[in-house]
């Protein structure tokens, strides 16, 4: 039987708490809020004080302008604001807020205490119970307001449940206080939880604010960079960002903010990783706060409740000035090495003049198809080969130097090579780094098919074959890059969302190394033309997850990692010295992914590990 009315109008008090829980999610949501307006008061202080991390209440105290006492119902009325009088009006916002969505919605699932004083009135206190104003009282206070929000979500039960621990949801909003308070410095900050303060912050400069909420991230002497707005770019850029020798496993430390807003957007984030792409290990990340001051007309922050997504007209633009900014900023500093490292990275010596390896014969150009896999099939080889009475014999830089004269058997395995064509433009390089070459060096051997050993004074390196033999096939393909080939049928690939933006911001960039696509769908790109040597399926798979490490390096790494010796191939005596000696002889002992080439123990760390220093 056919039944009317289905579809029923929500009783407006229904409606309000529905809409409510999708401003306030949790405690920390409620303390945003509350913490944009007494910034868009003007305050010059905050004091925040939290119970049972916000669930049972939340007080935030501000010495802003205050609020008059016929204004105060409206604070609770949905739609109500004095930031803005009609839509347009959003070109030119100046305030974090601007919906009147925030008090009205707290008044709907908590109670709400509302005490301000205006310079130009007394001071007044609103209570408010489920949307509804309870009373309006003359009361006590300086100027400013002080809000009161107890029994978060008492009239939504359900949202309640949800909640997590007191410690959970302190943790929470404790994070928006820092986030707040580091887009603000010029306001100082106070936080309390339950009773004990956990935080005092004084209005102070961007960079001293970003050292005292994050020492560990930043350090005491972070970079600071600063670009001034263009008339016709529309906007300013500065960022705080760790020096070199501070690096993390994630990038949980790289945040966006706009107009004094943090904002969830991932082109920024590549941007910082791109410019520190080549001074890090593998696998590392820098920490940075990336501050853009934009034109309001730019920008619209109208597309999330809770305004942590924005909608940028230039963000290429601003991906471009992040990263060249930071390139700029860095191309002053250099990678520092601690002594503490247990494993340490060394500086390659001066190799100079440089050896001619013309004359030698080539390994094999091409890796055999059977190779040894791990170190099963290969029998063990420790012997010592000297190879001349000092380093300058050992790299063939004195007339007499034979670095053929090994006094290792050579073992009837499975071997890789080099051409010498690939290594001398490695030779043709000085490195920058001074150091001794007085020393005698030994190669002693191979081990676990990945690891060429070298024993120089105290010190014995190990060296990683495949990231050596990455660097230099890295080298040769900067200095020569591979033939362009377009393809007689497209590749279709499949994207990510954050692939595909960063494809398009780097389109230009892709053309000029040869590589044309054009968009499927939301989730495919075909592949029209594209280096020879990177045609395969999988090759651009991997690419493209490395994609926000850079992106003519991230392609070029690619294929020198493809085309390098790999782990389990075992050298012959002759090819792994040529190898040794095209390593040292590069100006950056690392490959391209960031890995160091080869690690140093020093006599002095082997004897504290067998007990013969205590």
């Amino acid at each position: 039987m056919y039944r009317m009315n289905q579809i029923k109008l929500l009783p407006a008090h229904e409606a309000r708490r529905l809409a409510a829980g999708e401003v306030i999610e949790r405690p920390a949501s409620a303390l945003r809020e509350l913490i944009d307006n007494a910034i868009d008061a003007k305050a010059k202080q905050i004091t925040i004080h939290l119970k049972h991390g916000g669930i049972e209440e939340i007080t935030i105290i501000d010495d802003g302008l205050g609020i008059l006492p016929d204004d105060l119902p409206l604070t609770i009325v949905s739609h109500a604001t004095s930031k803005i009088q009609r839509v347009e009006d959003l070109d030119r916002l100046q305030t974090l807020g601007f919906r009147g969505e925030a008090l009205a919605s707290l008044a709907t699932c908590a109670k709400l205490e509302i005490t301000s004083k205006h310079a130009q009135s007394d001071a007044h206190q609103l209570l408010a119970h489920d949307g509804v104003v309870e009373s309006i009282k003359p009361s006590a206070h300086p100027v400013g307001t002080t809000i009161r929000v107890r029994e978060l979500f008492y009239t939504i039960p359900v949202r309640k449940r949800f909640l997590k621990s007191s410690t959970a949801e302190a943790r929470e909003s404790t994070q928006v206080v820092y986030e707040k308070a580091l887009a603000h410095p010029q306001i100082g900050f106070t936080l309390f939880l339950d009773g004990k303060q956990k935080l005092q912050l004084p209005s102070q400069s961007l960079a001293a604010r970003a050292v005292g909420l994050y020492p560990q991230q930043l350090g005491q002497d972070p970079l600071v960079s600063f670009r001034e707005e263009s008339t016709d770019e529309g906007f300013s850029l500065q960022i705080i960002s760790s020096p070199i020798h501070l690096h993390r496993t994630d990038k949980r430390y790289i945040h966006f903010y706009a107009n004094g807003r943090r904002i969830m957007e991932y082109a920024p984030v590549q941007a910082v990783l791109h410019a520190y792409d080549k001074l890090l290990p593998g696998g590392q990340f820098p920490s940075g706060f990336i501050f853009v001051q934009i034109r309001p007309d730019l920008v619209d922050f109208n597309i999330h409740p809770a305004k942590r997504e924005a909608k940028f007209t230039n963000l290429p633009l601003i991906h471009r000035a992040i990263t060249q900014l930071l390139i700029q900023k860095l191309a002053t500093f250099q990678p520092t090495i601690h002594e503490s490292s247990l494993f340490r990275p060394i500086t390659p010596p001066i190799v100079n003049p440089l050896p001619d390896l013309s004359h030698q014969e080539a390994w094999l150009a091409t890796p055999p198809k059977g190779k040894a896999q791990g170190n099963a099939s290969h029998p063990k080889s420790y012997s010592r080969i000297i190879a001349g009475d000092n380093i300058a014999d050992f790299l063939g830089l004195t007339p007499q130097a034979n670095p053929a004269h090994s006094h290792a058997p050579q073992a009837e395995t499975p071997h890789v090579s080099l051409t010498a064509s690939s290594i001398e433009p490695l030779l043709a390089q000085k490195s920058t780094l001074s150091g001794g070459i007085t020393q005698s060096w030994y190669y002693l051997g191979q081990v676990f098919g990945v690891f060429l050993l070298v024993e120089k004074g105290d010190s014995l390196f190990l060296l990683d074959q495949h990231a050596a033999h990455e660097r230099i096939r890295f080298e040769e393909i900067l200095a020569q890059p591979p033939v362009v080939e377009r393809l007689l049928t497209p590749l279709k690939i499949e994207v990510s969302p954050d692939q595909m933006l960063l494809m398009n911001l780097a389109k230009e960039e892709l053309q000029e190394m040869g590589i044309e696509f054009q968009g499927v769908d939301e989730e495919h790109i075909e592949l029209l033309s594209c280096p020879s040597l990177g045609q395969s399926l999988s090759f651009w798979q991997e690419y493209l997850l490395n994609l926000e490490k850079g992106i003519k390096k991230t392609l070029y790494a690619t294929i020198a990692c493809h085309n390098a010796i790999k782990e389990g191939e075992y050298l012959d005596d002759q090819g792994a010295i040529d190898l040794i000696k095209a390593t040292f002889a590069l100006a950056e002992p690392f490959c391209p992914h960031g890995r160091p080439l080869w690690i140093e123990l020093t006599r002095e760390q082997l004897y504290k590990w067998i007990k013969r220093i205590v």
